[in-house]
């Protein structure tokens, strides 16, 4: 199952993160700001060197999960990058 964020994760599956038998847990999030109801979930951009935000911020800039069918062009990861990271 997929779900773009943690509001659509809560309202399909919320049994999946409550009780004594939970399934799965909240580890990191991506995006701009701490969701409120996940206050002690770290943000990935509080996890990484400086260095690699700008590989953060253009992963948010997607909009959602980044996926990709195999093979995919290593020269478009690349200019995603560039064009984050250089504003090019």
């Amino acid at each position: 199952m997929a779900a773009v964020n943690w509001l659509a994760w809560s309202a399909k599956v919320p049994h999946w993160f409550t009780g004594d038998k939970s399934f799965a847990r909240a580890i990191v999030q991506i995006g701009a700001f701490v969701d409120p109801d996940l206050p002690d979930v770290p943000m990935l951009s509080d996890l990484v060197k400086p260095k690699d935000k700008p590989l953060l911020a253009f992963m948010a800039s997607a909009g959602g999960p980044l996926a990709a069918v195999w093979p995919f062009p290593a020269r478009c990861v690349q200019e995603g990058y560039r064009n984050a990271a250089y504003g090019l």
